[in-house]
Parts: structure tokens; C-alpha cells; sequence
């Protein structure tokens, strides 16, 4: 049975993940509203930097999924 100290380490771990990530979100959401504006200003870059722009960040994303991803072969 899990005592009430435990439940609010419990609470509290999960809330700075949830806390975290929403960070996280409206982070990235600025960012890609100053991309944005920047495309739209600079003439040169309308054309392929946003996909340069998507791809770059996507194989970012891949490297983190791959580093912090848990070895789940090892896990019964």
C-alpha cells in the first residue's frame, strides 16, 4: 500500500513532467511563429527553408527519441 508521502512524491514528479512539456509546447509554438515571420521577410528563403527548416528539427527529434529512449530490449 502506498503511504501518503509516497502519493505526493508521486503528484509532484509527474507534475514537473506535465509542467515541462507544456513548457515545451508553447516554446516550440514561439519559435515556429518567428521562423514564420522570418520566411515571410526574407525573400531568398520562402522557397525551401521551411522545408529545410522541418527537416532539421525532425532529425533533432529522432537524435533526442534515440539518446534518451530506454533500452527495451533488456526489460522483461
Amino acid at each position: 500500500m502506498v503511504n501518503i508521502q509516497e502519493r505526493v512524491v508521486i503528484v509532484y514528479n509527474r507534475s514537473k513532467i506535465m509542467i515541462s512539456t507544456a513548457l515545451a509546447l508553447i516554446v516550440s509554438l514561439a519559435w515556429n511563429d518567428a521562423f514564420r515571420h522570418y520566411f515571410k521577410t526574407h525573400p531568398k528563403m520562402k522557397d525551401k527553408a521551411p522545408w529545410t527548416y522541418a527537416l532539421i528539427v525532425t532529425i533533432i527529434l529522432l537524435v533526442f527519441i534515440f539518446i534518451f529512449d530506454e533500452d527495451k530490449s533488456s526489460k522483461p
